[in-house]
């Protein structure tokens, strides 16, 4: 199976179904399905852009989690 852009970047959505993900986590996550760092930052820089990954946003949210507990 030939593996694209699009076909990481969906991988990268099924990631973020679950819960967010700091860029790093999700970053990381990729990496170890052994896709191509090229098509890793695509996927990373369109979910970016679409505010998929935020990471002010991120730190908020389990900022107000930590506080809820």
């Amino acid at each position: 199976m030939e593996i694209t852009k699009e076909k990481v970047f969906d991988a990268a959505l099924r990631i973020l179904t679950y819960r967010a993900n700091s860029y790093h986590e999700l970053k990381t996550k990729l990496a170890k399905k052994e896709y191509p760092e090229d098509m890793i930052q695509f996927a990373l820089s369109e979910c970016e852009r679409l505010r998929f990954v935020d990471d002010v946003e991120f730190a908020r949210m389990y900022c107000e989690d930590l506080k809820s507990r």
